[in-house]
């Protein structure tokens, strides 16, 4: 499996579900946010999540719900839907919408996952560091629709706009309202008022607790990253540990593989000591 082949099926714009109010028309980003010396990354976490063979939700009926839950999460995180002032460093919070597409992927979600390939998965991720209108664009969304069932939601941020924390409350807060919506739409349908709905743990980024209502991620992972020498730590998914994903050249790399090899052969020793 050399490549991902992807095909866009929509390339729209979502809107908060009310408009933001004069009082909060401009977001003036922070001299930190400013700081020019600071590299231009982005996050480009992905969520996987496998097919739910126990709902019969339509592939049509969840894209209606997940725009719909962006919609009303919008309201709250408006500065996303906005734009960037470059002329006096601020956001334009003018509800003109925050990018969303969604893609067909010829490939089954248990393939990707297996391969664990950084750079292979970067079509999943919406891509906004081209020229043009779309570089003030604060937040884009990917919906990608596998042909197994399964789905992932790629997302790109860039680091200047939220850092992690704001990013991962407005993930979980998207996921909790869709989550909702699917909760109510099963009441509808007359199943059982026992089924429960998660929320998310007390971690600082629960990646493993973001459940649409299509249960919770079998995998959370990054695209390649767009500068050298960084790592991201994510909760990882047996919830006691953290995974981390890290970028350096390819000799730095093998020493930093060896010695962490190294190490996890000196932490099997202690304990079997």
């Amino acid at each position: 499996m050399a490549q991902l082949n992807i095909n866009i099926l929509s390339n729209e714009f979502v809107r908060p579900l009310s408009p933001t109010k004069d009082p909060f028309k401009k977001y003036h980003l922070s001299v930190l946010d400013l700081d020019q010396s600071m590299p231009n990354f982005f996050f480009p976490v992905i969520f996987y999540y496998d097919h739910d063979q126990t709902t019969s939700t339509t592939q049509l009926e969840l894209s209606s719900r997940l725009r719909e839950s962006l919609s009303q999460t919008l309201t709250m995180f408006y500065p996303f839907a906005g734009r960037l002032n470059r002329a006096d460093n601020s956001i334009d919070c003018n509800d003109t919408g925050l990018r969303y597409l969604e893609a067909k992927v010829d490939s089954k979600i248990t393939e990707v996952i297996k391969r664990n390939d950084a750079q292979m998965v970067d079509p999943l991720i919406p891509n906004l560091t081209g020229n043009g209108e779309e570089e003030d664009e604060i937040f884009a969304i990917q919906v990608n629709y596998f042909s197994c069932g399964g789905i992932a939601i790629g997302t790109y941020v860039p680091h200047k706009m939220a850092d992690g924390l704001s990013f991962f409350s407005f993930m979980t807060t998207w996921a909790a309202i869709s989550l909702q919506h699917a909760y109510n739409n099963t009441l509808k349908q007359g199943r059982s008022e026992d089924e429960k709905l998660s929320g998310a743990d007390s971690n600082l980024f629960p990646v493993y607790d973001v459940d649409f209502g299509m249960g919770k991620p079998v995998w959370t992972s990054i695209g390649s990253l767009n500068i050298k020498n960084c790592a991201v730590l994510l909760d990882s998914k047996c919830g006691d540990g953290i995974e981390a994903w890290v970028t350096m050249n390819q000799q730095d790399m093998a020493r930093f593989q060896l010695a962490f090899d190294y190490q996890s052969k000196l932490t099997c020793m202690n304990k079997t000591s």
